[in-house]
């Protein structure tokens, strides 16, 4: 009889969460809809563009193109549009095209005939998409580390906060980044408890096709063969690695096949402009940004501090600090820290969130 009271009671929670997730990703999703036109405003940052006009040009032309100011480029021409100007590049060879693929694609669902059919009501919905995504997978990676009640008061966080609910409406590779970061995170832990080399393999393919939307995102593979290396998993460990990087391989293929001489010099060029010191990192407290505002959150300091406090016990926070550490080293070292363009902070915030 015992039992059974227990099953029904059990039933009972794991109904009321499945009510409480709903509700927090229904109110995730109405808060990053509500005025997602407004505010950022246009303008805010027109990688939005770029980014789709990158996709639906390769969809619809065969050939990457969009807008970039950078100085080694020939092939350019100059276009005004919804009041701006920009110069048009091809082929445009700065990043990898998976991010841009999935822009243009969603783009041209959305009615988009081509890169001149681009509004910001066609491309947001798939930030919203993302950044809902994003509760959910928070959700799942905080249960399976520390259970249903902390998991629920995460993604209920990450619904609300106003830097996430705001900096989720753009159409940023960072936005692309978190839910799948926290998904290859969600799977090697599913690894670890199990051992079933599906989710390992799963993870490796996951940060492996990140790569290929940017290239900082091979911190994503990083990041997994941190946490196997600290398990003394060596042998997955390397096993990740070399998958990630067959996978990124292919970006290189993509830039020599396009212009090989323009590739090499735009690879030249984006290692010069890295500023390796520490007043990127400094810049993340003294003029703390929302998208291209200033903007002072007091969750994301109290995360800053929770985050240090999670330091005490690394053995039992190690999936959430190993990844956190991958970042920051990367931020650090590998993103430049330039003015107005807050997004690339974003990635910190799930695992400043998950430590509160």
């Amino acid at each position: 009889f015992s039992s059974k009271i227990n099953l029904v009671f059990e039933r009972n929670i794991r109904l009321l969460s499945i009510l409480l997730l709903a509700s927090i990703l229904f109110l995730g999703f109405y808060l990053r809809h509500y005025n997602y036109l407004s505010y950022p405003r246009h303008g805010a940052t027109f990688d939005e563009y770029a980014w789709t006009w990158l996709g639906i040009n390769l969809i619809k032309e065969k050939i990457p193109i969009s807008w970039s100011p950078q100085p080694f480029y020939e092939n350019v021409k100059e276009i005004r549009y919804e009041g701006a100007a920009f110069l048009l590049v091809r082929p445009y060879l700065e990043h990898p095209p998976f991010f841009g693929l999935v822009a243009g694609s969603f783009a041209i669902l959305r009615g988009a005939e081509d890169m001149y059919d681009v509004t910001l009501h066609k491309i947001r919905p798939l930030a919203l998409l993302l950044g809902t995504f994003s509760i959910f997978m928070i959700f799942l990676l905080t249960w399976e580390i520390y259970g249903r009640g902390i998991a629920l008061i995460v993604s209920l966080l990450y619904a609300t906060v106003p830097t996430m609910v705001i900096g989720s409406r753009i159409v940023q590779n960072e936005n692309f980044l978190i839910p799948f970061w926290l998904l290859a995170l969600f799977l090697i832990t599913k690894y670890l408890k199990t051992g079933k080399k599906k989710f390992r393999n799963l993870a490796a393919l996951t940060a492996g096709i990140l790569s290929l939307a940017k290239v900082p995102w091979l911190v994503v593979g990083l990041s997994l063969s941190m946490i196997l290396s600290f398990k003394h998993k060596w042998r997955d460990a390397f096993i990740v690695g070399i998958i990630t990087t067959a996978i990124f391989s292919l970006f290189i293929v993509y830039g020599l096949h396009f212009d090989k001489e323009l590739f090499l010099n735009l690879w030249k060029l984006q290692l010069a402009r890295y500023d390796i010191s520490f007043s990127g990192f400094f810049s993340v407290f003294t003029n703390p940004l929302l998208v291209d505002r200033s903007y002072l959150d007091g969750w994301i300091l109290f995360g800053w501090l929770s985050i240090i406090l999670l330091l005490k016990n690394f053995e039992k926070h190690f999936i959430i600090l190993i990844p956190f550490i991958a970042y920051l080293t990367t931020y650090i070292f590998a993103i430049p820290n330039e003015a107005a363009h807050g997004w690339y902070r974003y990635p910190f915030y799930p695992f400043l969130l998950i430590s509160i």
